[in-house]
């Protein structure tokens, strides 16, 4: 029985690094779902890291396609920072040699701590340490804690490695619960100083009804992951990568109140509308589109008119350039 069937062994993005390891080498592992990949999580993989490298092991992540809490509680409506193909490019970087994708399913849930360590951890992956964070707890019940998993690696032959939590300039934990609150509240730009990048949307350009176009601000419309945490409506100073080119924006999420829009849309007016950026304009094919939240410039609102709000989108562009600079 194979709990943790998927496997997915990111390409080297270090010349010193050999893809080609025996997966018999001892392994240093750390669990979690690893929502954003934000700067807590990037200090557990580098001390991962660090500890392999002395053992001369690999580094083995185990996380999960959806969150755990979706298995618990089904029926929540629960986002995410990243999307699964998201958080493996993010790992590539991050010195990980092997990633397991499992299903958090019944038989996942079942399992006790001191099964899930003897027979999958120490006995498929030859796990001589284990990280743990100051809250971290393992199997049903999360009935591993650090200190029970201190003691099973007495026992089992691998070490329970601190990490301690990174902590924000205000001295509060950094964790994937408090940033996806910023980023539906609109606080991109503090959620991106706790994720070490701006909290990015990506997917599909589309067509729009070609208002912004009839006022003089031609917008990319983007099709975003259904799954994705929507900033809260309202201006955005962004960074825009497009099919050939990187640029500044202002984006708007929302609904469009002054034209008598219907639904959410994120429409993206790019501060450069040449080359590359007026062909997708102009293009009928879609293209991939990855907006960069980097701070909010204000709230959406209805304006009295079509001029009125032509003219504050005037002073969107301003302060945007200010804030990208």
């Amino acid at each position: 029985m194979q709990v943790l069937p998927h496997i997915y062994k990111p390409p080297s993005t270090t010349s010193d690094r050999n893809q080609d390891l025996p997966e018999t080498l001892p392994s240093v592992v750390a669990i979690g779902f690893f929502d954003g990949v934000h700067r807590g999580h990037r200090e557990i993989f580098l001390k991962a890291r660090r500890v392999a490298d002395r053992l001369g092991g690999l580094v083995r992540i185990i996380t999960f396609l959806e969150h755990p809490s979706r298995f618990f509680r089904p029926d929540a409506d629960f986002h995410y920072l990243s999307t699964v193909e998201e958080k493996l490019e993010i790992l590539k970087e991050l010195g990980v040699d092997v990633i397991h994708l499992a299903s958090f399913d019944q038989e996942v849930a079942n399992l006790g701590a001191w099964d899930f360590c003897k027979r999958i951890l120490v006995g498929e992956m030859n796990m001589r340490a284990l990280m743990v964070g100051h809250d971290f707890a393992m199997g049903k019940n999360r009935s591993g804690t650090v200190a029970v998993l201190t003691e099973y690696g007495k026992s089992l032959g691998f070490e329970a490695v601190p990490v301690s939590a990174v902590a924000s300039d205000d001295g509060y934990p950094i964790s994937s619960t408090r940033i996806r609150a910023l980023v539906a509240s609109g606080d991109v730009g503090l959620a991106g100083n706790l994720m070490g990048r701006p909290y990015t949307l990506s997917g599909t350009m589309v067509s729009g009804r070609g208002l912004g176009r009839q006022i003089g601000f031609p917008t990319l419309n983007l099709e975003w992951p259904s799954t994705k945490i929507l900033p809260a409506n309202g201006v955005y100073a962004t960074r825009v990568d497009l099919e050939g080119g990187h640029f500044d924006g202002v984006t708007n999420v929302g609904r469009r109140p002054t034209v008598g829009g219907e639904g959410i849309t994120v429409e993206t007016h790019v501060l450069s509308q040449e080359g590359t950026v007026a062909d997708a304009l102009n293009a009928v094919s879609p293209a991939f589109l990855s907006v960069q939240f980097v701070d909010r410039l204000r709230s959406e609102r209805k304006f009295d008119s079509v001029e009125a709000l032509a003219d504050q989108i005037r002073r969107d562009i301003e302060a945007a350039r200010e804030r990208l600079e």
